[in-house]
């Protein structure tokens, strides 16, 4: 069991690149790499924070306590509603009222849906993104007959030829 109070766990800066302000605390999160991971997100929205229209590949419980967000042709989370975001499940556009008085707070379950692939947190994330870096670029060749760029393994796009054959006529004779 954890207990965790709000006020010690440090409010940070994130999704910047979404417009507008969004400030949230990790509340509580599960062993990364494992299939049972999850994450508990207390956050607040400000200004013309914007979400386009979009899915997840884990599912979110959101509990909405202060302000309210706009879900477009999803509907609208107010204060007291409890939304469930399935895995999956286009939703959105998310917007709020730049100029309410009353800015959005909700806290956030991010875990594991129906597909089994878990929930990946922002760190395992990033560094299986960063893991991509080390990998060679993709090998072309060249076609040995028409000397045009071409994928190694794969009949020239351009003259039909591989492995010595040429494998575009031995197609229209067998259709013949």
């Amino acid at each position: 069991m954890k207990i965790v109070q709000v006020e010690d766990v440090p409010l940070k800066r994130t999704l910047e690149h979404r417009g507008g302000m969004f400030h949230g605390r990790i509340m509580l999160e599960g062993e990364p790499g494992t299939m049972d991971n999850f994450q508990l997100q207390y956050g607040q929205s400000a200004g013309d924070f914007y979400s386009p229209r979009h899915r997840h590949n884990f599912e979110q419980i959101r509990v909405q306590f202060e302000g309210q967000l706009e879900f477009g042709r999803d509907g609208t989370m107010k204060p007291g509603m409890i939304g469930y975001f399935p895995e999956g499940v286009f939703y959105g556009p998310q917007t709020q009222d730049p100029d309410a008085v009353e800015k959005p707070l909700t806290a956030v379950l991010q875990f594991g849906g129906a597909s089994g692939w878990g929930y990946v947190s922002r760190t395992e994330g990033k560094r299986r993104r960063a893991s991509f870096y080390y990998l060679d670029p993709l090998a072309i060749g060249q076609c040995p007959r028409c000397h045009e760029a071409k994928l190694p393994h794969r009949v020239c796009a351009n003259c039909g030829y591989y492995n010595g054959k040429d494998i575009l006529k031995l197609e229209q004779a067998e259709k013949a």
